[in-house]
This record gives C-alpha cells, sequence and structure tokens, in this order.
C-alpha cells in the first residue's frame, strides 16, 4: 500500500542519510501521520500534535533500527 511505502522510504532514508526522517515527516499531514503511527503500532490521541506524533514515529524507527541491528550482531556471534 501507499502508507507502507511511505513507512519504507522513510525508513530508508533515515537509514542511509545522517540526516534524520522528521525532514520527510513534516511534509505529511496530521492524518497521514497518524495513519502512519498506527499502522507501525503506536497509539495516537486526539491530543497529540504534529511534533509530537513526529517524535513518536522517529524514536520507534530509531529503536527498531538499533533492534535489528543487534539481531543481526548475534546472528554473526
Amino acid at each position: 500500500s501507499k502508507d507502507m511505502y511511505s513507512l519504507r522510504h522513510i525508513h530508508n532514508k533515515s537509514s542511509k542519510s545522517d540526516s534524520e526522517p522528521n525532514e520527510t515527516l513534516n511534509d505529511l499531514s496530521i492524518e497521514q501521520l497518524k495513519k502512519l503511527a498506527n499502522d507501525i503500532g503506536i497509539k495516537t490521541s486526539s491530543r497529540q500534535n504534529k511534533g509530537i506524533l513526529v517524535m513518536n514515529i522517529t524514536k520507534t524507527l530509531e529503536r527498531r533500527r538499533i533492534d535489528s541491528t543487534i539481531k543481526d550482531k548475534d546472528k554473526e556471534d
């Protein structure tokens, strides 16, 4: 789906460059951010503003990248 493409694009962009994915996330509407957050398992509320959503998504993607790096290292041992 388009949303999964967006998620992959954001994740890949953040993995391949030193820039934060925030730049890409900031281009999305609040509705798109909430959908993306829900798709990756983040609970959203009506009180969350765009900045909080961007921060939560960024931190979740970063944690997942770290987790997958740790798993890859465990496989090597």
